[in-house]
């Protein structure tokens, strides 16, 4: 199996899934494992008790690498998955969390064209991100340079993700949303908030 494979493996045992090592045969379907069988060693709560939320001003490095805040990296694991996010910045999602929205995305029709946009540009972005000792991530060079990630960024909470942005980016679609904020609560008071 290829280096991106071993990421792939890595992330979906991250999201609970068993997956035996090479030299095993598959698992059969039980609560517990046989002899000889491993799990994901790893203990993931199976729920959050809290959301993502906050927002934290970082710096990439001269390398491209960003430090995640700790209260996000522990729910977030590793690894975990980044992706194109919408308003050019990037969208980070627990290997859970992902599983979620990968499930969405399959059920989306492929007759429409938005859709099929829309699948691609998510998916294709979508690389696994492994965290190292210090905290810090490696983004992917076309998801930097989709987000226009220089060397000042945001990191944000935001739910069931965390979004990382440009400073400059962030700065203009938070002034705009901010003055437009009571606007869109008035708007959206219909959804049950």
């Amino acid at each position: 199996m290829g280096e991106s494979g071993a990421e792939w493996r890595a992330l979906r045992q991250a999201a609970g899934r068993r997956v035996p090592a090479a030299h095993e045969a598959p698992l059969p379907h039980k609560a517990s494992p046989g002899p000889g069988q491993r799990f994901w060693t790893r203990e993931r709560p199976t729920h959050r008790l809290m959301a993502f939320m906050g927002e934290y001003q970082h710096q990439l490095d001269e390398k491209g690498r960003l430090i995640i805040p700790a209260r996000l990296r522990e729910e977030l694991g590793s690894p975990f998955v980044a992706t194109r996010g919408l308003d050019r910045c990037l969208f980070a999602f627990s290997a859970a969390e992902w599983s979620k929205v990968e499930e969405k995305l399959r059920a989306l029709p492929l007759t429409q064209g938005d859709a099929r946009a829309f699948v691609r540009l998510m998916m294709a972005g979508a690389a696994p991100v492994e965290v190292d000792r210090a905290g810090r991530i490696l983004l992917p060079p076309h998801l930097r340079q989709y987000a226009n990630l220089q060397k000042d960024v945001y990191v944000l909470g935001v739910g069931n993700r965390v979004e990382i942005w440009d400073r400059v980016t962030w700065q203009e679609y938070a002034s705009k949303a901010q003055s437009a904020f009571e606007a869109i609560a008035e708007k959206i008071v219909g959804l049950g908030l």
